[in-house]
């Protein structure tokens, strides 16, 4: 049995879907809903709201480097970041990759060093960090390894200095820290007086 057939909005959505998840340079966007330079003076940014004449704009922005390449896309929806977020480096290169559903992050945030290794990983759901937080120094060794549930650490938490020793390995467990912090603890000198 064939698949259902797609209808034509339907196909130029996922057309856009997969340039946007390739790195590709974007397609206009596929509803007839505006495609505009970042630089428009008829975009107002307000607290992470976008605004076209004085209306929530929803639509895609585009920024670009000197040379003419893509520097950033974005997808608005009634004034807020809705869908793919993607930014490159004057090279072509990957710089981020978010998403967001009506202004909160959600789902995996990936970022890139301009030498192609991993910056960092993050995971969101509805806004907050919801699962493993990763980052990585310029040369690909790890920086930190953090687990978080809803916003708040939870598990096991792990630094590393640039030379690879250990800053920081904890574990959170009902809000409370235990293990090495990373941190110098700091006494009152008042404290040891009779």
């Amino acid at each position: 049995m064939a698949p259902p057939a797609l209808s034509a909005s339907e196909m130029r959505r996922h057309l856009l879907i997969l340039l946007l998840a390739a790195g590709c340079q974007p397609a206009p966007a596929p509803t007839g809903l505006p495609h505009l330079s970042v630089y428009d003076p008829s975009l107002t940014l307000l607290q992470d709201s976008l605004y076209h004449h004085g209306q929530p704009f929803s639509g895609t922005t585009l920024a670009r480097h000197p040379n003419g390449d893509s520097a950033r896309l974005e997808a608005w929806q009634l004034g807020q970041r809705h869908g793919a977020q993607r930014q490159w480096y004057p090279n072509g290169q990957p710089m981020e990759a978010r998403t967001y559903a009506h202004g909160q992050k959600t789902g995996i945030h990936r970022g890139w060093w301009a030498n192609g290794h991993k910056r960092f990983e993050y995971h969101f759901t509805a806004g907050e960090h919801n699962g493993p937080l990763h980052e990585w120094y310029e040369d690909g060794s790890p920086l930190r390894a953090f687990h978080h549930r809803m916003g708040y650490e939870d598990g096991q938490q792990r630094m590393w200095w640039p030379d690879g020793s250990q800053r920081a390995n904890y574990t959170v467990r009902h809000g409370r820290r235990y293990g090495l912090l990373g941190q110098k603890l700091c006494s009152n000198p008042l404290d040891s007086l009779p």
